[in-house]
């Protein structure tokens, strides 16, 4: 006899979920995010949480050794931009309005961004973009040939590293477990494009059996595959693959590699 398995729905936070302390580049992937999980086939999952969440942002003189990081904007509910000195708040949203109540002494805080900040905040380097930008192109004209995810492969040990920091990742598994009312619940678990079983078949076919086509497909997606199915590069260059990669192949090492060899070609 068949038995049913009935999935419970898990309701909303009790409370709006507060995020703070994400960059600019991580607001870009969170709007990245949002459409991913909204486009088509909106997932409620990720709606439950998402909605009525209040985003807030750090940026200004308030990176490591001092290094600016660059302003938010409209991208987040409310930010904090640091003059050096101390934070000035500015709230986008009617939600960060209401966070910005709270804080002591709050309504005294400058709102707009002072524009010499801002200034600066648009006069950083853009040499990463243009970099990425450019290994976008050759792999979307396949100007970069095997041989070269083979020597990018061979140095990766396949940890996971880069999917775990990633605040654009959306590789995920499902799961069910039992509940504690004797129903099953529906898990989802972030799962990484880097191991083996990722995409094996039930059959024992696996298209991406080999490390090179993983390696690939790992810088491929983001600077090609979502180019043609979003129309944009999905990788924010917030560096955190770079940072815990042990092998030296984040993202924007391997883009600098493949323009260097291939960028004149």
């Amino acid at each position: 006899m068949m038995q049913l398995a009935l999935f419970a729905t898990p309701a909303p936070p009790a409370r709006p979920i507060l995020v703070a302390g994400l960059t600019a580049q991580d607001a870009d992937c969170l709007e990245f995010i949002d459409k991913f999980f909204g486009s088509g086939f909106a997932d409620s999952a990720y709606r439950r949480r998402r909605d009525g969440s209040v985003i807030v942002c750090v940026s200004g003189r308030c990176g490591a050794d001092g290094k600016f990081l660059k302003i938010a904007g409209g991208k987040c509910d409310l930010e904090l931009i640091c003059n050096g000195k101390k934070y000035l708040a500015a709230a986008y949203t009617d939600a960060g309005k209401g966070q910005l109540d709270k804080i002591p002494g709050g309504n005294e805080v400058p709102a707009d961004l002072p524009g010499k900040l801002q200034k600066e905040s648009d006069a950083l380097p853009t040499d990463d973009i243009e970099m990425i930008h450019a290994a976008s192109e050759l792999l979307l004209t396949n100007k970069v040939p095997d041989e070269f995810w083979q020597k990018v492969s061979d140095r990766c040990i396949a940890c996971t590293s880069c999917n775990l920091v990633c605040p654009s990742c959306t590789c995920f598994d499902m799961f069910d477990r039992e509940a504690a009312d004797g129903g099953v619940e529906r898990w989802r678990l972030w799962d990484s494009c880097q191991l083996d079983g990722f995409m094996r078949e039930a059959s024992g076919h696996n298209p991406m059996g080999k490390q090179q086509l993983r390696t690939r497909r790992r810088i491929h997606h983001r600077l090609a595959a979502d180019v043609a199915k979003w129309g944009h590069i999905t990788c924010y260059l917030c560096g955190r693959c770079d940072e815990v990669c042990p092998s030296g192949i984040g993202i924007k090492a391997v883009c600098r590699d493949m323009v260097q060899q291939y960028g004149s070609s």
